[in-house]
C-alpha cells in the first residue's frame, strides 16, 4: 500500500528541503576561502547536526518512496533526486516528444576549472534517456551510454538537456539526447545516444525481489510490467 498521507508528504518535503540546504553547504564547502578558524566551526556545527540523525539509517533494500519509484522519479536518486543533496537541482518537463532538463551546475561539479566535469554530464545523460524512454511507457536498465563531448560545459550557466526516443525494440530502446546553453540552443555542448533493456521478469525478481516499502511489504510488482 502506498503511503500518500498527509504526514507522507509533509517529510517528503522537510527531506528535500534538507538535501537543497546541503548542496547549498556543499557548493560553499568546494568554493569557500575562509580562515581555517571558521572552517573548524564550521565542521563542529555539522558534527552536531549529523548526531541528530544518528541511529535512523534506512536498509538499503528499502525503498523511500514506493510511489516515486512507480512514476520513475527516485527521491535519492544521485542524478536529479530532490533528496540526494549530491544531485544537482533540475526542473524537468516531459511532453508528447522529449523530456527537456534545465539546471545550472555550480563549483560542486567542477572538473577543469570553469567547466563541468565530464562524469558529471555522462549521469546526466543516464538519466535524462532513462527518463524519455519512461514517457512513452517503456522501462529498461541502461546497457550502454555513449557521450560525445563537442565543448566543454560551463559552470554557472544555465543548461538545457533534451532526451528522445530512438529506435524501439521488442525489450530494448534507444534514445538521443543533447546539452545546450539554455539560451542558445544552436550551440550543443554534448550528444547522447542510450540503449536500455527492460530485464525478464525471472531476473528483475532475482535484481529487486529483496525490496520493500516504509512498512516492509514487498515491492517487486513496480517492475511487474
Amino acid at each position: 500500500m502506498l503511503d500518500q498521507s498527509p504526514s507522507a508528504h509533509s517529510r517528503t518535503h522537510t527531506t528535500e528541503s534538507l538535501a537543497q540546504s546541503l548542496r547549498r553547504l556543499i557548493d560553499e564547502v568546494v568554493s569557500s576561502d575562509a580562515p581555517t578558524e571558521l572552517i573548524e566551526q564550521a565542521a563542529v556545527s555539522i558534527r552536531h547536526a549529523l548526531a541528530t540523525l544518528d541511529g535512523f539509517r534506512r536498509p538499503a533494500d528499502r525503498v523511500v518512496s514506493v510511489d516515486a519509484l512507480r512514476k520513475g522519479l527516485p527521491l535519492n536518486g544521485p542524478a536529479t533526486g530532490r533528496a540526494n543533496p549530491l544531485a544537482p537541482h533540475v526542473e524537468i518537463e516531459t511532453t508528447t516528444e522529449e523530456v527537456i532538463a534545465r539546471l545550472t551546475l555550480g563549483q560542486a561539479y567542477e572538473g577543469l576549472p570553469g567547466f563541468a566535469h565530464g562524469g558529471v554530464t555522462s549521469l546526466l545523460f543516464d538519466e535524462l534517456l532513462g527518463r524519455a524512454v519512461e514517457a512513452r511507457g517503456r522501462w529498461g536498465m541502461t546497457v550502454a551510454l555513449t557521450v560525445e563531448y563537442l565543448k566543454p560545459v560551463p559552470l554557472h550557466t544555465p543548461l538545457v538537456m533534451r532526451g528522445r526516443i530512438g529506435t524501439p525494440g521488442e525489450r530494448s530502446m534507444t534514445a538521443l539526447g543533447t546539452l545546450c546553453p539554455a539560451d542558445d540552443p544552436t550551440i550543443t555542448f554534448v550528444k547522447a545516444h542510450g540503449t536500455f533493456v527492460q530485464p525478464q521478469l525471472h531476473v528483475l525478481r532475482t535484481y529487486f525481489g529483496g525490496l520493500t516499502d516504509t512498512a516492509g511489504h514487498p515491492v517487486t510488482d513496480v517492475f511487474d510490467t
